[in-house]
């Protein structure tokens, strides 16, 4: 997906859902969020931790949105739980 801007976004959500390829497997990860040393060198290359830092706030100030709206987000995935 792309924004506006032409920034690439993906969300993974078959690891949220904890559905993995081949079907359902009953695998559960310890960590909340996902986040290998390999991205952190992608979104800040050059070392500065800037680039990073931001990351750190966009994200957590994302995370404090989704909470917000926790509950239409658990209507709308256990909706699509039914779904095929």
């Amino acid at each position: 997906m792309f924004d506006k801007f032409g920034h690439m976004l993906h969300i993974d959500f078959g690891f949220m859902f904890e559905i993995f390829p081949g079907g359902k497997m009953f695998k559960f990860e310890r960590s909340a969020f996902k986040f290998s040393y390999d991205y952190k060198l992608l979104i800040d290359a050059d070392g500065s931790k800037d680039v990073y830092n931001k990351f750190l706030e966009l994200t957590t100030q994302g995370f404090l949105i989704c909470r917000k709206y926790s509950e239409t987000i658990m209507n709308l995935v256990t909706i699509s739980m039914y779904s095929d």
